[in-house]
């Protein structure tokens, strides 16, 4: 996208009038404009943006999060499979047998088998929480006071103040 040069000095005006303070999770949005009203409604839609964005962001490292845990899934659920099989072949081709060599082998065979199974299981409990955690779309950010006019006949500029907390633990669960 190749924007004109007037395009890009309207650009660098805007972001000289945008200012966003981030302190812990409070965070500040500044607009100033010469009239109040353009002031509190490029304030709104910054606002809309920037949650959007941090909405989308996050939702996003979720949907990745679920297809990395899906794709181990996957893999356990193959290893998990293949030590079954291994374990009921030896169980059925040693029938009867009482050598402790054959012991051995089906202990190990059982170990392998209750191993994957445990992956596996962990993983598919793993994965459930995580969709749940995208379902919920919780909110990330709550603004306590939006589009605050100041209007200062003194200044010529006018400002619309915007404070929201952003709230990390909708997606990494409780703070405590």
């Amino acid at each position: 996208m190749r924007l004109t040069s007037q395009e890009l000095f309207a650009i660098g005006e805007l972001k000289k009038r945008i200012l966003i303070e981030q302190k812990g999770k409070l965070i500040r949005l500044n607009v100033s404009m010469p009239e109040p009203l353009i002031a509190a409604q490029v304030n709104s839609m910054v606002l809309e943006r920037l949650i959007a964005y941090v909405t989308e962001y996050k939702v996003g490292r979720q949907r990745k999060n679920i297809e990395f845990i899906e794709e181990r899934v996957m893999e356990m659920e193959q290893k998990f499979n293949e030590a079954q099989m291994k374990l009921a072949s030896f169980r059925d081709s040693n029938q009867g047998l009482v050598s402790q060599r054959a012991r051995t082998r089906e202990e190990q065979l059982q170990f392998e088998f209750s191993i994957a199974y445990n992956v596996y299981n962990s993983l598919k409990q793993e994965l459930e929480q995580a969709a749940i955690q995208l379902k919920k779309r919780d909110t990330y950010f709550h603004s306590f006071r939006k589009s605050r006019h100041t209007d200062r006949s003194i200044k010529t500029q006018q400002t619309a103040d915007t404070y929201f907390l952003y709230f990390p633990w909708a997606i990494h669960g409780s703070p405590f």
